[in-house]
């Protein structure tokens, strides 16, 4: 089957990676933006794993409530609830999904700004620019994120030895919610990607559970499985909602079944 057939009705434009640099299978204008919305949450956590492969931060260090570390921020551990409010569990008791967590990940970084320089002069990521939001109001091209996903598959600014540690799942019994996908336990989570584990949610069936990767509020989607070096990527200005809840699953397991 021609690979494009496979890319969603849902994204405006996407792409299948696999092995090579060019793209399998491409859809829709590689050089239009497009809100990344929480995938924004992969290029900044791949920026945080640059600056630890420097020695200009730790993985271990603390930030957030007392208790926490930058790699409890990252990996939704901290206890911090969605936004800047108490806490909402003890600091890694629980995986809660913490928008404020990252905003001060970003802080950590030099702020927004400071992200989104470096977005484009470290990690190559040409096009994009910020909303405003600081955890996941990146805008950029399909172009790019297929360089980030690259970054993630090991063809990129973080060593393989930083990519091991940020692709493992951090506090692995710990279990938690997906947004609009449910509670599960445990709920993997590795230093900025959530993790596949054994789970059947929007990464569908059929990946390996050592999958990795990122969706957001305006659609898009990044999904790497390593082993393969395979990736999905797509950008789009629909909504999150009931749609993708029924159709990604679905989708995510049919572009990996039928994709050579």
């Amino acid at each position: 089957m021609d690979a494009t057939a496979l890319l969603g009705e849902w994204a405006a434009t996407a792409s299948i990676l696999c092995g090579e640099r060019n793209p399998l299978a491409r859809f829709g204008p590689c050089d239009h933006v497009f809100p990344w919305a929480s995938v924004s949450k992969m290029a900044i956590a791949a920026l945080v794993g640059v600056d630890v492969q420097r020695g200009e931060c730790d993985f271990n260090e603390p930030l957030g409530p007392e208790g926490s570390s930058l790699a409890h921020l990252l990996s939704h551990s901290s206890g911090l609830g969605p936004s800047r409010d108490a806490l909402g569990a003890r600091v890694g008791s629980k995986r809660i999904y913490s928008n404020y967590g990252f905003e001060l990940i970003v802080e950590r970084l030099g702020g927004l700004s400071v992200v989104v320089e470096n977005c484009r002069s470290v990690l190559g990521l040409n096009s994009v620019v910020s909303d405003g939001t600081p955890a996941g109001g990146l805008v950029g091209t399909l172009e790019d994120l297929e360089t980030l996903a690259w970054l993630w598959l090991g063809n990129g600014s973080l060593s393989d030895a930083i990519l091991r540690e940020m692709t493992s799942a951090f506090l692995p019994e710990l279990g938690g919610a997906v947004p609009g996908f449910g509670s599960w336990q445990p709920c993997p989570w590795g230093l900025g990607p959530q993790i596949k584990g054994d789970n059947d949610h929007w990464m569908g069936s059929g990946w390996p559970p050592t999958t990795f990767g990122h969706f957001g509020q305006s659609g898009s989607m990044i999904l790497i499985d390593q082993s393969r070096e395979f990736a999905v990527v797509a950008l789009s200005s629909r909504q999150f909602g009931p749609w993708a809840v029924t159709t990604w699953p679905g989708w995510t397991s049919r572009v990996y079944e039928m994709t050579p």
